[in-house]
């Protein structure tokens, strides 16, 4: 009995120490289905580990209630059960249909097919990622071959080899696929560790020199094909170089003539009486591999900034500073000149005053610095040197890891210590990280021409329109209203639903519901990129209801015609422009929806409703339809003509009526004077049109259709660039054959 005993209380003892291990269900979690899911594995695996699983419904059914925590107490309590004559299998049902909100299929399966590889992902975490997408994409049968082909083509530039191999197997597995992508990456992987170098180098910003000796180095510069000066003679060449193995006239040295030797170039920017020269610019070097070696079009040489070197005399004289550099020289004592770019950062409750240096791959701390600050041990076991711009070795400590604030904001940074007085520098990668320098590749003045305009009427860019005129919803006759059922909203979704109802009212969007309606729609909750969310109606039995108005849109022939000669294009989004749109009374009863927090009725035409486009854009072609130069697609607008003047003039038109009628434009999403503009899926231009290289890339990745209706789908995105190819119906016939017979 005493065995039995202990054996007992060793068991209650194990599986306590089990179950300490599973945390309570987050019910305040952003992504309450993902929360869920993950803790609902978690505890089945608790259950079957400790032989859990066999036991009693009412022990089970204690067990899930106290592992979920006291706070999902309440959610079980409104579910308006008894806990001892519950079932484990029927409450584990209710649980799972209260967190697991309704999946939107269409936004799952954008979600699958626009999935690519980013750089930071393995193979492995991106397989994974794809794997996990799929789950709520419903796709059947056919998942794992669609998972296949977008793991193949969505890899990232830096597989392309991986995916030519993949392509060339034909229709392999899917297995197969991250099998053999697993193994090309890995073996790269060691290819690099094999050619890499145990050392790195540090130097001054300008010049980056390979680590492969100079006999290899020569080899490979015989077999370039290059038209770059060469550093070592000062001419271009494509063979071998005339300075291997002549000697320099000015230090002494081989393989290089006088007239680029670095010695002649120190010495002629020399202080007087041998003043001391302080490097502040350096950038760190990493190794390249054997591959890039290979890849690369000449010698790995970059200008990247220039160098500046403070001179500093005795203390009766003034500082002077030179900056030198291969594009320009600025003295400090010239009107105009450029200045320092300086920062102040705190370290350890201590003030420091750091340069910014766009040029510099490392960041630099002074000796003395580093012992005002007292930030810990030095370490000094490194394999970098840190080299000025003529060769010139500057005495390294060490490094240290710090932590550094600026503007309220910890930064955590590696800073290399040299043993000599210098300005502190911040290097181009802590700067981008603090957000203190961005790369700009284009500038574009082209609004330029239109912006007295835009300040003019800056109020059609403010807020949401309303436009006069009513919209009503016509029904058929003698057609039966119906009650959607409400649907649960996920405790975690409450407050974001909260606030974008109050977010709406305020708008005047929607307003509560007190009184009876006949009518009663769901609601289906979709997550922005920003982490709010965005309420649509799901007026499934309105729309068979409603009455729709044919009126026709303008196709891409008509669009062709009309921008015949123009050179000068313009687009304005219309902002939210259904909700522009007032509804009477009778109508906004009809867009009745429930939540959790009781009923609201859309004071504005709401999105979902089937006869929302023919609406809206029958009421822009009657309040603007009469503009010449001016074609309107639902709420695009765009703007075309020959010239600037006539453009802006147009322009203008669209403007004053939009501000006499009550319409918002949004400005972040409308383009101004362009040579090209996107428009109803294609690209206009003073050429012509022409497809959309986005539309086409997505035909071209699209999966071999494997039945009738992935067919009729396919078929439907070749017939957006109909216009484009010659004899379609003849190319497609073998295609449209099964839909005649």
């Amino acid at each position: 009995m005493v065995d039995e005993g202990n054996a007992t209380m060793s068991e209650a003892h194990r599986v306590l120490s089990i179950a300490t291990t599973i945390a309570p269900l987050n019910i305040r979690a952003s992504n309450l289905a993902a929360e869920w899911k993950a803790w609902s594995t978690q505890f089945k695996i608790f259950l079957r580990a400790s032989a859990l699983d066999n036991q009693t419904e009412q022990r089970k059914v204690a067990l899930l209630l106290h592992h979920l925590g006291a706070e999902c107490l309440n959610i079980f309590t409104s579910f308006n059960v008894d806990i001892d004559s519950v079932q484990y299998d029927d409450l584990w049902s209710k649980m799972e249909m209260y967190f697991t909100p309704k999946v939107n299929i269409v936004i799952e399966r954008h979600r699958f097919f626009t999935k690519r590889q980013s750089s930071e992902e393995t193979i492995s975490q991106y397989a994974a990622a794809l794997q996990n997408l799929s789950k709520t994409c419903e796709f059947g049968d056919i998942r794992e071959d669609l998972v296949r082909d977008i793991f193949i083509c969505g890899l990232s530039q830096k597989y392309n080899k991986i995916k030519e191999r993949l392509l060339s197997e034909g229709n392999i597995k899917l297995h197969k696929a991250i099998e053999i992508a697993n193994s090309m990456e890995l073996a790269k992987e060691n290819a690099a560790m094999i050619q890499r170098e145990p050392t790195e180098s540090i130097q001054v910003a300008a010049f980056r020199k390979s680590a492969l000796n100079y006999k290899e180095k020569s080899a490979r510069q015989a077999q370039q094909q290059t038209s770059r000066t060469c550093d070592k003679c000062g001419q271009v060449h494509k063979t071998k170089c005339p300075a291997e193995g002549k000697k320099c006239y000015t230090c002494g040295k081989l393989n290089h003539f006088a007239n680029v030797c670095f010695t002649k170039w120190r010495k002629g920017n020399m202080g007087n009486n041998g003043q001391k020269r302080y490097v502040r610019n350096v950038y760190e070097e990493s190794e390249t591999s054997a591959e890039e070696e290979e890849n690369e079009d000449h010698e790995s040489q970059f200008f990247v900034g220039g160098i500046h070197v403070e001179t500093v005399r005795n203390k009766n004289l003034t500082t002077k500073t030179n900056v030198i550099g291969v594009s320009k020289i600025v003295s400090s004592g010239r009107t105009g000149a450029v200045k320092d770019w300086n920062i102040e950062v705190e370290i350890h409750n201590a003030k420091l005053k750091c340069q910014i240096d766009t040029g510099a791959q490392a960041n630099l701390l002074s000796i003395e610095n580093f012992n005002k600050l007292n930030i810990g041990k030095l370490e000094s076991k490194i394999c970098h040197n840190i080299l000025t711009f003529s060769g010139e070795r500057l005495p390294l400590l060490g490094k240290v890891n710090v932590k550094l604030l600026y503007k309220k904001v910890s930064y955590s940074a590696e800073f290399y210590v040299l043993n000599m007085k210098c300005k502190n520098v911040i290097g181009l990668e802590l700067a981008i990280k603090m957000n203190l320098v961005k790369m700009v590749t284009t500038i574009s003045c082209e609004s330029k021409g239109c912006e007295s305009l835009l300040q003019k009427y800056e109020e059609v860019f403010k807020g949401l329109g309303q436009l006069e005129s009513e919209c009503h919803l016509k029904l058929k006759e003698n057609y039966q209203p119906v009650v959607d059922a409400p649907r649960r909203v996920p405790f975690g979704l409450f407050e974001p639903l909260k606030r974008e109802l109050s977010s709406m009212m305020k708008l005047k969007v929607i307003e509560p519901v007190s009184e009876p309606t006949e009518w009663v729609n769901s609601i289906v909750l979709v997550a922005k990129p920003n982490g709010d969310l965005r309420v649509c109606l799901d007026p499934k039995n309105l729309n068979k209801a409603i009455v729709r108005p044919r009126f026709s849109f303008p196709n891409i022939d008509e669009c062709k015609s009309q921008m015949a000669g123009s050179k000068i294009f313009s687009t304005l989004d219309a902002n939210s422009g259904f909700w522009m749109i007032p509804l009477d009374i009778e109508s906004s009863k009809l867009c009745t929806f429930n939540t959790p927090f009781g009923r609201y009725r859309f004071l504005r035409l709401p999105f979902g409703i089937n006869a929302a486009p023919e609406i809206f854009h029958s009421e822009m072609i009657r309040l603007f339809g009469h503009i010449n130069g001016l074609i309107i697609y639902m709420d695009d607008f765009l703007i075309h003509a020959p010239n600037v003047q006539k453009h802006n003039a147009i322009l203008e038109s669209v403007l004053e009526r939009a501000q006499s009628v009550g319409l918002r434009f949004n400005k972040s999403k409308s383009k101004f004077l362009k040579k090209e503009v996107k428009f109803v899926g294609h690209i206009f231009s003073e050429k012509g049109v022409k497809p959309d290289e986005e539309k086409i890339k997505s035909i071209v990745e699209m999966p071999v259709p494997k039945n009738v209706k992935e067919l009729q789908r396919f078929l439907g995105m070749i017939n957006y660039l109909g216009c484009f190819i010659d004899s379609l119906s003849a190319k497609n016939e073998i295609f449209t054959r099964p839909f005649k017979e």
